[in-house]
């Protein structure tokens, strides 16, 4: 017999499901687990797939339409996603122009006034696509200083290149709705963007509350400071310039700090001649110049050279310092053990750190236990992020013994969150994380709850101590079970070149990987923008499908082999 659904007697619009389909609030809250309001934290298929997702929500039902188009437009990756929508637009010569009014009910002013973050990649011919100057300088006549994004709420425009016409797009996002901008890239060094572009910021966005300038060009310092002043409703205030010039003075940026009423987070790397400040003014602390209430968050950046702490980090700032990063200069191939202790010496004024980052492109530590007498002067650490290659081929103290000091610190906070390696680390067969390196955290690392690896080139296939994979899987089944508390495991495979694993060494390392981590929720490939993933196509998602298998079986007693 046929099953019959009753029907709903009352009014329509009374049915429980009416209210799921009226309530925009609830619609838009299930709708950014299918895409976040900021994609760019998803892998760019996973964020394809998410825009595909919504717009057919949005062709489903008409009370999806609004909170769909809302959280597709939320974000603009790049402004050529809207110009195209401009009238009678088209290509010319390789770049975006049109001509002709923009009526109110047009779609672009429609999908515009959506619009809440945005991305602008200023860098000339290297833009995506491009966006030519004409079209700019149209945009700004037609609007006739209306803004073009009524609704926009953060944006963050790149400048690769000195040109400056690649400032144009600057007027276009200065509304009074904007709450947040940040400019990065090497362009900033152009005089138009100090001279200008900033005191008009400044000018137009009075009520601005985060604001970052980041560039590795040699931007006017003091000319880049000065506006930031004029800013009183501030409340994240980071300055990345490591490479500045002009006259920076310690009363300068003290002054600068002290003028922000409502700062709260700050994060600076900002240098002066010889990484040396003489001025009695960097020996005061918080408490002499009234800044102990003044922060939540500080993130100081030190790059001296000898293992001494960098002398433009004044001491008001350093007590209140919750987050330190190393900037190596050189490679570290022959540093003694003791090679930071001036460092760590230093590093005793400060009574909130929790997060130190290591961080130098290309570069080498040849002995990782160097980082420890810097760990122990941190008690409340909780977060480490090794960005630079720790040669691993040769170590007359393998990378075990430094996780065993880093998670055995008497009194301190046990770390929940490490990363050693990255794919800026170009992995070679001198380094990158080993199986026994992974055995030596399973045991070592009490507390980890998440951890991030870049493995050695063929990982699997190495024979470590003189052992096989098979032969290390071997003694993990007999070693009893695993105390480890690692949650997350995030990974990147130096070893591109060779092809997806053989089923028997996809099988032995998820087997190894459940015996190591047996609360692991999941193994997922490193984010980085730009990273290739065949890795992780070809070898690591067939190992995470293994393991939890392996996982499930364990739990529930069954017995399972090879598939």
């Amino acid at each position: 017999m046929a099953t019959v659904v009753p029907k709903f007697a009352g009014n329509p619009k009374e049915h429980p499901g009416c209210a799921f389909l009226c309530s925009y609030e609830l619609l838009t809250d299930i709708f950014q687990y299918v895409l976040p309001l900021d994609p760019t934290t998803l892998r760019a298929d996973a964020r394809r797939l998410g825009q595909k997702t919504l717009l057919n929500l949005a062709l489903t039902c008409k009370a999806f339409v609004e909170p769909a188009l809302n959280i597709l437009w939320f974000h603009l990756e790049s402004p050529l996603q809207i110009f195209h929508l401009l009238p009678n637009a088209r290509m010319v010569n390789g770049a975006h122009v049109f001509h002709g009014s923009i009526p109110p009910g047009s779609p672009f002013r429609t999908y515009a006034a959506r619009v809440r973050s945005i991305d602008f990649a200023c860098s000339g011919s290297t833009m995506n696509l491009k966006a030519s100057s004409h079209l700019y300088l149209s945009l700004l006549q037609e609007l006739e200083g209306q803004s073009i994004f009524p609704s926009l709420k953060s944006a963050t425009l790149t400048y690769q290149t000195n040109t400056t016409d690649d400032f144009l797009p600057l007027p276009l996002i200065l509304c009074p709705s904007v709450e947040a901008i940040s400019l990065h890239g090497p362009g900033l060094r152009n005089s138009l963007f100090t001279h200008y572009c900033l005191p008009m910021i400044a000018q137009k966005l009075p009520s601005l509350r985060r604001f970052t300038m980041d560039s590795t060009g040699e931007v006017t310092g003091d000319a880049a400071l000065l506006p930031v002043r004029m800013l009183p409703k501030l409340e994240m205030l980071n300055i990345v310039l490591p490479r500045a010039t002009g006259t920076i003075t310690p009363n300068m940026l003290y002054e600068t700090i002290a003028v922000l009423p409502a700062l709260k987070s700050l994060t600076l790397d900002l240098h002066f001649p010889n990484d040396e400040v003489t001025d009695s003014l960097f020996q005061k602390s918080s408490a002499d110049l009234d800044l102990s209430h003044k922060f939540q968050s500080v993130h100081l950046v030190t790059r001296r050279r000898g293992g001494h702490l960098c002398g433009c980090l004044p001491r008001f700032l350093l007590e209140k310092a919750t987050q330190l990063t190393i900037a190596l200069p050189t490679s570290l191939r022959t540093a003694s053990q003791d090679y930071f202790a001036p460092l760590a010496k230093a590093l005793e004024v400060t009574t909130a750190m929790h997060t130190l980052n290591v961080t130098g492109a290309g570069l080498v530590i040849q002995h990782s236990d160097v980082l420890l007498p810097i760990l122990k002067k941190l008690p409340l650490l909780h977060t480490l992020n090794i960005d630079v290659n720790i040669a691993t081929l040769f170590p007359p103290t393998p990378l075990s013994t430094f996780i065993t000091g880093a998670f055995n610190r008497p009194e301190a906070t046990s770390l929940k969150t490490l990363s050693l390696y990255s794919p800026r680390c170009a992995l070679d067969i001198y380094s990158g994380i080993t199986l026994d390196t992974l055995i030596a955290i399973a045991k070592e690392a009490t507390g980890l709850e998440h951890l991030s690896v870049g493995l050695k080139p063929l990982f699997a296939q190495q024979r470590m101590n003189g052992k096989s994979l098979a032969s290390w899987l071997a003694l993990l089944q007999t070693a009893g079970t695993s105390r480890s508390t690692l949650r997350t495991l995030i990974v990147f495979d130096g070893s591109d070149v060779r092809g997806p694993l053989t089923v028997q060494e996809a099988d032995d390392l998820a087997q190894a990987l459940d015996l190591m981590f047996p609360l692991l929720r999941e193994i997922r490939p490193y984010e980085g923008r730009g990273v290739v993933d065949e890795y992780w196509r070809d070898r690591w998602s067939r190992i995470e499908r293994l393991r939890r298998m392996y996982q499930a079986a364990r739990l529930h007693g069954w017995s399972v082999g090879v598939p």
